[in-house]
């Protein structure tokens, strides 16, 4: 039973590493930082620290460094993680009591975390495991376990009733998920908190003379760690669906990022000042920021609208003299300007507009991916036969 336990805590690290990393990385990149993203990437991340210090070589190894400061850790990023859980859950919420808000709930995070420390540091025998704790005496140490139990209860509690709650609103999507993670937080309730709770109030009311039997303590664990992992099963479910609609926003944006290519190449090859440097934070100097779609495709479009600014005085007139010119003959004469604008003695003959300028906010893309579309109908087949006509046939 205990290699399968362990097995399942390593399956829940894994995956919230998986997740803690793919959480960070908008954050470097500066696609998005607001305030919703660095609260799922905290919440991530100290879930995944609270795991990796409940791992045994990792406990360990820190229990090498100082007895008792993995148990220390794992509770502080504990308090953390359930404040995150709490926090997360109520944002989801219209409105939001007392009992629920930001600063409520770190103030009753802040306190626990630091009594706990406080009974760790007095301690006279450290923070010993729950398995080798002293039968009598060591009421630090007793009293270290049974806040932190306490507080746990009390914070898986928020979370269940949160969640249940969050699901049963109206416009909630995947109620489902929040009610996989309040069940997977009843889960970890009995077999964490309350079990632990009772266990040490036993040992400690009567010097050891009643305990837990050792096969609740078992059970105990298993039903903990299945909560928990229904709970990530829950969590990772909300995220998925964000993930699903990010990666159809994505798969658009690379479609249309080729579509321009064509124009972009032939502005930039004709006005090489159009490109620029990303510049700012680290992300911007080591160029972390140009991995994402989002940033790479509004960067091409404003350089293409740049080169289209640059390009218009040397756009013809056309022989259409009607108000609305199509979509194909601006891209002819797009194309026709640029061949001009490559001989060196070309003049400008007219004042510099915007060409396939956005029809309603500035944001809308849609006249200048037109316009790249024909412009890569018009280039693309005249270029093969450019390159046919070079071609001598044999004799």
């Amino acid at each position: 039973m205990n290699t399968a336990i362990l097995s399942m805590n390593l399956v829940v690290w894994l995956a919230l590493g998986i997740v803690t990393v793919w959480r960070l990385f908008p954050l470097l990149t500066g696609t998005g930082r607001g305030p919703g993203r660095v609260m799922v990437f905290v919440l991530f991340l100290t879930s995944f620290l609270s795991n990796t210090f409940g791992l045994p070589p990792v406990a360990r190894a820190l229990d090498g460094i100082a007895d008792g400061l993995d148990r220390v850790l794992l509770n502080l990023t504990l308090i953390a993680a359930f404040f995150n859980f709490i926090y997360f859950f109520a944002a989801q919420l219209p409105r939001r009591e007392l009992f629920i808000r930001t600063w409520f709930q770190g103030m009753l995070g802040v306190i626990a975390g630091a009594v706990m420390v406080t009974c760790a540091v007095v301690s006279p025998i450290g923070v010993p495991r729950y398995s080798a704790l002293p039968d009598y005496g060591a009421t630090a140490a007793f009293l270290f376990y049974v806040l932190g139990s306490v507080y746990f209860a009390y914070a898986c509690v928020m979370v269940i009733w949160l969640g249940f709650r969050t699901a049963a609103l109206p416009d909630v999507s995947q109620p489902w998920a929040f009610r996989t993670c309040a069940i997977g937080t009843t889960l970890v309730l009995l077999g964490g908190p309350v079990l632990r709770t009772t266990s040490i109030l036993l040992r400690w009311s009567t010097a050891g003379a009643v305990t837990v039997p050792d096969w609740i303590e078992g059970t105990g664990q298993t039903v903990l760690t299945v909560g928990i992992l229904g709970y990530v099963v829950g969590l990772c479910a909300i995220g998925a669906r964000t993930l699903i609609a990010k990666t159809r926003v994505n798969i658009r944006l690379r479609r249309d990022y080729r579509v321009l290519r064509t124009l972009w190449t032939a502005l930039h090859e004709a006005f090489p000042a159009i490109g620029f440097r990303p510049v700012g934070g680290l992300a911007g100097r080591i160029g972390l920021r140009r991995l994402g779609i989002g940033y790479r495709y509004r960067r091409r479009i404003i350089e293409c609208r740049d080169g289209l600014w640059r390009l218009s005085p040397y756009v013809a007139d056309p022989d259409d003299e009607s108000d609305t010119l199509s979509i194909a003959a601006q891209a002819e004469l797009v194309h026709d300007a640029l061949r001009h604008v490559r001989d060196s003695t070309a003049e400008p003959v007219a004042e510099p507009v915007a060409i396939a300028a956005p029809a309603k906010n500035r944001s809308d893309d849609t006249r200048l991916l037109a316009l790249a579309s024909a412009f890569r109908e018009i280039a693309q087949p005249r270029s093969g036969q450019t390159a046919s006509a070079g071609v001598e046939s044999p004799a």
